[in-house]
């Protein structure tokens, strides 16, 4: 996206982007780089939007930034002059006022219904007959496509029929869905006789894969046929056309959405499966929850990959509770089934779970039994980075530094993409302050320099993606030279660029180079600023605190809370990082406004932390509120109960 949006900064002509029917779209991920995209678009670069609802874009923003121009619904509708314009002149169909009142009247000035009006009189040549329909659509009181759509179904003859209701299931037409669904071999000629026909099938600006045109009905032809299959149709014929269907499709969704309209469960099942982790790494979690969700509970109990799928994502949306059973019972199943390597990547998955509630001594069994299953190199580096985290809360130095240096040989030696992709972002600053990890820190970064030249922005954004908990995750596709990445892209991961300009800016602040560090993490924030993402905003909101640091213990308080101010609005804008992240910054806000003796700041930033509490918030979170709370009571005179709280924490 930030390459587009680079690309279209370079042209100097006006352009325009349409995008129609948004309204089909409910992933929330493309919303997401939709509201990136529109809010740094160039000045030169409009974009209209058609929808039939309002989108969950930023549109109270852009109203307020004067960005936003709305056409609703009273602003399409058809004028009488309008109306006169579409029939007479563009259709020539000669209608006198009180017709055009008519059609007016009953459209409501509904634009496409007026069209199809339009098209339908166009093909009554008569005009006896044509007032002769007019006079039904003025007096019924049926929607005004039911009665157009019925007059050119009911003139088409049988086969025809059967063919438009076998089809209607589709959303998109090629001849060989249509043939495999109808059974009618000769789709292909139907199609081209409908669209020849106008007979409301629109023509895409696509090939399917025999290089065929696909079509589709217009919206209101196929609501319409819709409907007569709920009423002229059995439901084991409708049934029976999506199974048909579902086998012909060569999309996964489409496949997996028309066997569960046809509720067959096993097939069902097993497309999920199937294509299960290419929707899970595809970020279609919405989709493929709620299609597993569809399924019986006794089925899904019965498949381990399933229940791993439904179980990690309920992870990547926190959904941390409901994701234990769901991963436990599937790491279970799998070991009955001797299925090794599946199994440990339930508990990888599992393990991630529990570190994320807290329960290290359950986190730290779970990887453990993980680490001796055959599993993914790259999921060896989550867990072996995981623990360290884990071990750094339990106060044991020595065996994370021993899971640090075992991730880094397997990178070394192997140059895993994913596995760099759970390694870099993971090594962050609180472990810097363990003795031995800065010169381990140092090693890494000159280790992945070797194979990553340096960048100050992104060549592209389309490197290798975010990892996130799926179910197997792969191993890089490029081979090894002298223990290097032969894989170009890596070149352009900015995932990995801003994650070593981060840890490089931080091995600097640790080193004192002050200077050095502030232009690091300037080349960092700009990589995140630029790309977006959640995983780049949770290194942007690293790099503001290391600003905010940095400034705060040079004396000067003002650019601090200026920093730190703008870690709350990314707060504000990023609902997801509020419990992982918030209460943290707070803290060490709090202890910078200590520092500096601003006690009044001290309290108000305790009092947010109070308030943000949670139940199933990370479990360092209550210590920090703890520690902070006994600076208010050092401020307050209260020196014993501080001792005492502190020494609890402690």
């Amino acid at each position: 996206m930030a390459t587009l949006i680079n690309e279209l900064s370079e042209q100097t002509a006006p352009i325009c982007l349409v995008i129609d029917d948004l309204h089909y779209i409910t992933d929330e991920t493309i919303y997401a780089v939709l509201t990136y995209f529109v809010e740094r678009l160039p000045p030169h670069v409009t974009v209209v939007i058609a929808t039939r609802h309002d989108p969950p874009l930023p549109l109270a923003q852009l109203r307020a930034r004067r960005e936003l121009i709305e056409i609703r619904l009273a602003a399409l509708r058809f004028t009488a002059p309008e109306a006169a314009e579409l029939f007479n002149q563009s259709f020539g169909l000669a209608l006198d006022s009180a017709d055009l009142d008519t059609l007016l009247r009953r459209t409501e000035g509904w634009a496409a219904g007026m069209t199809l009006l339009a098209t339908s009189l166009e093909g009554i040549p008569k005009r006896s007959e044509r007032m002769s329909f007019l006079k039904q659509v003025g007096q019924s009181s049926r929607y005004i496509f039911d009665y157009l759509a019925e007059s050119v179904f009911n003139r088409e003859g049988a086969t025809l029929q059967a063919f438009l209701l076998a089809t209607a299931i589709l959303d998109e037409l090629t001849p060989a869905l249509c043939a495999a669904v109808s059974g009618q071999a000769n789709a292909g000629a139907t199609l081209a006789a409908l669209y020849r026909r106008n007979l409301f099938v629109i023509e895409l600006d696509e090939r399917d894969r025999a290089g065929q045109p696909v079509y589709r009905y217009h919206d209101l032809f196929r609501t319409f046929l819709r409907e007569r299959l709920r009423t002229d149709t059995t439901s084991e014929q409708v049934r029976t056309w999506h199974c048909r269907a579902g086998e012909a499709e060569q999309f996964a969704m489409r496949k997996i959405n028309h066997y569960l309209q046809a509720a067959a469960w096993e097939e069902t099942a097993q497309q999920l499966e199937t294509y299960g982790q290419q929707l899970l790494n595809n970020n279609s979690w919405q989709f493929l929850a709620a299609s597993i969700e569809t399924l019986p509970a006794e089925l899904v109990a019965k498949r381990p990959r399933l229940q791993h799928l439904l179980g990690s994502i309920r992870l990547v949306r926190w959904q941390l509770t409901e994701a234990l059973p769901l991963l436990a019972q599937a790491a279970q199943r799998f070991a009955a089934q001797d299925e090794p390597g599946a199994q440990g990547e339930a508990l990888v998955a599992l393990a991630v779970a529990q570190s994320l509630l807290g329960d290290v001594a359950a986190a730290n069994v779970t990887t453990a039994q993980a680490l001796a299953l055959p599993i993914a190199l790259a999921s060896r580096v989550q867990l072996l980075t995981g623990r360290a985290w884990q071990w750094l809360w339990a106060n044991e130095p020595n065996p994370l530094l021993a899971d640090l240096d075992e991730a880094m040989a397997l990178l070394a030696h192997s140059g895993d993409r994913q596995a760099l992709h759970y390694f870099a972002p993971g090594f962050r600053a609180p472990l810097l302050a363990v003795p031995g990890a800065l010169l381990r820190a140092e090693r890494f970064v000159a280790m992945v320099e070797q194979w990553l030249p340096r960048t100050g922005a992104p060549a592209r954004d389309d490197a290798f993606p975010t990892p996130h908990y799926a179910v197997n995750h792969g191993l890089a596709n490029g081979g090894l030279v002298n223990g290097g990445l032969v894989n170009d892209e890596l070149a352009d991961d900015v995932l990995v660029q801003a994650s070593l300009t981060f840890l490089r800016s931080m091995i600097a602040t640790w080193r004192d180079e002050w200077a050095l560090a502030e232009r690091e993490c300037a080349v960092a924030l700009a990589l995140s600023e630029d790309v977006g993402g959640l995983t780049m905003v949770g290194l942007e909101v690293e790099g503001y605190l290391q600003q905010a640091l940095r400034t705060a213990m040079q004396g000067n308080w003002t650019q601090a809370q200026n920093t730190f101010d703008r870690l709350s609005q990314i707060f504000t804008e990023q609902a997801a990082l509020r419990r992982d992240w918030q209460v943290a910054c707070l803290y060490l806000y709090a202890r910078a406004a200590w520092i500096n003796e601003h006690f009044a700041v001290l309290h108000s930033l305790f009092a947010q932390m109070c308030m943000l509490q949670s139940q199933d918030e990370p479990f360092f979170n209550q210590p920090l509120r703890d520690e902070v709370r006994s600076l208010v009571l050092l401020t307050e005179g209260r020196i014993e109960e501080a001792i005492t709280l502190l020494t609890e924490v402690a």
